[in-house]
């Protein structure tokens, strides 16, 4: 038991040992201690590339391209090696080493590959331009040598740009580029020729030498117009000036108004420029740019007086002619005297040129009267005119109105016409007490204007009319007017007035239901008038354009109410109302109705009456039946009562017959009613008759 103890204590032991072996083991080869082999490793140096700006580049950063560092190892660059200034490339490498955590090198650790990388510069990009250049022509060449670089970084620090001056200058005024006569060089500070490192966009400009400037101002001018062309005599060079030798012989001039290049003739105001110039002995388009300040020419009116004629005339009617006896002109000619065209009073056109003094040579003056008087009054005589001149255009001679040229004072006259005296006595003209009888038309009582009163006038009785229509039934105290009112104002009208009078007319014949009878049956009511059962009797007999006016009864009544039963002979109609019946005028005053009657005619109102019958007890004594209570029996069987009338009269009673009494008959209103005998009460009353 002890020996197996043992052994096994032993194996403990030898295993034991062999675990710390293999720990330390592993420890040592972690620290390098104990050598094994190499881990492989690449690294790859940066690639750079950058533009140009005149300092140098190199590598600065790697990339572990292959293989890993173990845990607390990193890498160390100590130097990087290759270096590029100007426009190119080339190789960049490194030295390093790799070191643990506690900055030991463990390099030895590892089987290192160094990749290198690429320095690139590329060129510098820039815009160089070439600035235009320009001067005022002097004679002298202009040469272009600025130059500028446009970039916001452009040329390096301590370069500088160079260019060939330009050896040929332009002399005459023109523009041209100059693009590639010369290129610009670059130079670094130490005076090395760098233009290789940059890459130039170029752009050429151009040499200007420009016309010689010269502004001119003209002078204002003012004149009153005479017709003839008005431009500035005068002018002044306000800024630039002419070459030495040149000499201005003529000022071309532009306006902004009506002209013919020389100046303007008409009234009004234009703006002046200097268009050119001309030169002795010199093109001045080829030398000089000509400026010119505004001027103003103005031509005011010419003032003159023109005076118009007068006239005056006696009214009288114009006839309808062409010229009447005081040879004036009337309006347009009407060839219907009843048209009522009025004419006037006017002075004759004046056809032929006036001249007037003022009025400037050339110019032609035309006066034509336009003012016209249709009445009595007065009226400035006014007129138009023109003024022309004669001018040539496209070989046809024109007028030109040239009237706004002058400032004319109008004196118009005076065209005046009075009225003339007209007195018409109609008390003598017209038959003493005249008397007509109404007809329903307008009485003409201008018929009795005749005589001398008109003559001279030009009033015929046709311009006439009376003062108040006279048409209906009355006394008329006559006068007469002139009906046109434009032509009355005219005249100082005298007029007596005269006595005429129009009589009533007999009311025509009337039918009215037969024979001219106003029928109707008893209703209780007052016979009435009926308006339209009348008809007034047309006669034919008459010619339609002398028959009086066809009229109606509008409204009419009895002289006398009639209610009960019974023929009344001529009947008078009162408190009538006539109208016409075309126009529902109402012309009654002329008409009279004092003699129109009809005849009333008013029959009795058929009834048919029975009786009930009547049976009482029988101890009832007939002698106690009331008249008012058997009249209370009675019934109608045709016919009926007119409002408000009831059964009146007295009973008749039989003798008595055995025990029945029998009512043979009754009394009713006979005067308006009509009824059948044979239609008899009767009453039985079965009983005794004693008490």
């Amino acid at each position: 038991m002890s020996k197996l103890r043992n052994s096994i204590l032993i194996f403990g032991i030898l295993i034991l040992c062999v675990a710390v072996a293999l720990v330390t083991f592993l420890a040592l080869s972690a620290t390098g201690l104990i050598a094994a082999e190499p881990i492989a490793l690449t690294v790859k140096v940066r690639s750079v590339t950058e533009p140009y700006d005149a300092n140098p580049h190199r590598a600065s950063a790697f990339d572990i391209a292959e293989g890993e560092l173990l845990n607390g190892h990193t890498i160390e660059a100590l130097s990087y090696t290759g270096e590029l200034v100007g426009v190119g490339d080339c190789d960049s490498g490194m030295t390093l080493r790799v070191i643990d955590e506690d900055g030991y090198d463990v390099s030895v650790q590892y089987k290192i590959r160094i990749v290198p990388g690429t320095i690139t510069v590329t060129p510098r990009t820039i815009t160089v331009n070439q600035a235009n250049v320009s001067a005022d022509y002097t004679g002298e060449a202009v040469i272009n040598d600025r130059f500028s670089v446009l970039e916001e970084n452009g040329l390096c620090e301590g370069h500088r740009l160079e260019v060939n001056p330009l050896d040929k200058g332009v002399t005459a005024p023109t523009s041209r580029p100059i693009a590639g006569e010369y290129e610009p060089v670059i130079f670094d500070a130490a005076g090395n020729n760098v233009t290789a490192n940059y890459d130039m966009a170029y752009t050429s400009g151009t040499v200007t030498v420009r016309k010689r400037l010269l502004t001119i101002a003209p002078v204002s001018v003012e004149r009153v117009y005479n017709g003839k062309p008005l431009a500035p005599e005068n002018y002044t060079i306000i800024s630039g000036s002419l070459m030495e030798g040149h000499e201005i012989t003529g000022v071309e001039w532009e306006f902004d108004g009506e002209t013919d290049g020389t100046g303007i003739t008409n009234v009004g105001s234009a703006r002046v420029r200097v268009r050119g110039i001309s030169l002795r002995n010199a093109e001045a388009n080829e030398f000089y740019t000509v400026m010119s300040t505004s001027a103003t020419v103005t031509v005011t009116p010419k003032p003159v007086v023109i005076e118009g004629k007068s006239k005056t005339w006696r009214y009288v009617k114009p006839l309808l002619r062409a010229e009447n006896a005081f040879g004036i002109q009337t309006g347009e000619i009407d060839t219907d005297e009843n048209s009522g065209t009025y004419k006037y009073y006017t002075l004759k056109k004046d056809k032929e040129p006036k001249t007037s003094a003022g009025i400037v040579d050339g110019d032609i003056l035309k006066l034509t009267y336009s003012a016209a008087i249709n009445d009595v009054g007065e009226k400035s005589n006014d007129f138009t005119y023109t003024i022309s001149r004669s001018k040539t255009v496209s070989g046809s001679v024109v007028e030109e109105d040239v009237s706004g040229n002058y400032t004319v004072s109008a004196i118009a006259g005076t065209l005046k016409v009075e009225p003339r005296t007209i007195k018409i006595d109609l008390n003598e003209l017209i038959a003493a007490n005249a008397e007509q009888v109404y007809n329903g038309k307008v009485h003409d009582i201008t018929q009795y204007l005749e005589g001398a009163a008109l003559n001279g006038t030009g009033l015929s009785k046709t311009d006439f009319e009376p003062t108040e229509e006279i048409k209906n039934a009355r006394v008329y105290s006559a006068s007469v007017r002139i009906k046109d009112e434009r032509i009355a104002r005219n005249y100082n009208l005298e007029v007596t007035e005269g006595r005429y009078e129009v009589k009533k007319a007999l009311l025509p014949n009337f039918s009215y239901g037969k024979e001219k009878t106003l029928s109707k049956v008893y209703d209780g009511k007052p016979a009435v008038f009926d308006c339209l059962m009348a008809e007034f009797v047309v006669d034919e007999s008459i010619p339609e354009d002398k028959r009086m006016p066809e009229i109606y009864f509008a409204s009419a009544v009895l002289a006398e109410k009639h209610i009960n039963a019974g023929i009344y002979e001529s009947q008078n109609i009162v408190n009538a109302v006539i109208r016409d019946k075309e126009t529902g005028e109402n012309v009654t005053a002329n008409y009279d109705i004092s003699q129109a009657t009809v005849k009333v005619e008013i029959q009795k109102r058929k009834i048919t009456v029975t009786a009930k019958a009547l049976t009482v007890s029988q101890d009832f004594y007939l002698e106690e039946v009331s008249s008012e209570y058997l009249l209370g029996q009675l019934q109608i069987i045709s016919g009926s009562l007119a409002e408000g009338d009831s059964f009146s009269g007295t009973a008749l009673k039989a003798e008595s017959e055995y025990d029945t009494y029998t009512i043979t008959g009754y009394v009713l209103d006979k005067d308006n009613y009509e009824y059948n005998d044979e239609a008899t009460g009767l009453w039985s009353v079965i009983g005794n008759t004693d008490a």
